[in-house]
């Protein structure tokens, strides 16, 4: 039921960068459930989410959310230069 939610889910993290591509840090695992929760209503567990790699760079990102029973949601997140997002 949960899954069905979040079927399709795009969301855009905006986040401070040194040259418009590399990020000051990272796009942190409580950022993508906070952004999880602000679009869909639905809460995710951190231990749900599954990043291939660390968030590093402006640019799309596909990560897996996996629920009980082998059930998996991937979904889309896009990583945009904050000053570039303020400019719009």
């Amino acid at each position: 039921e949960v899954a069905k939610k979040l079927e399709k889910l795009e969301i855009t993290v905006s986040a401070a960068t040194t040259d418009g591509k590399k990020l000051y840090g990272a796009v942190s695992v409580t950022q993508i459930l906070e952004a999880i929760e602000a679009n869909r209503g639905v809460k995710i567990e951190r231990g749900q989410l599954s990043l291939e790699d660390s968030l590093r760079e402006v640019g799309e990102y596909e990560p897996v959310i996996e629920f009980a029973q082998g059930v998996t949601v991937k979904f889309k997140i896009t990583i945009a230069d904050q000053d570039a997002v303020a400019a719009e």
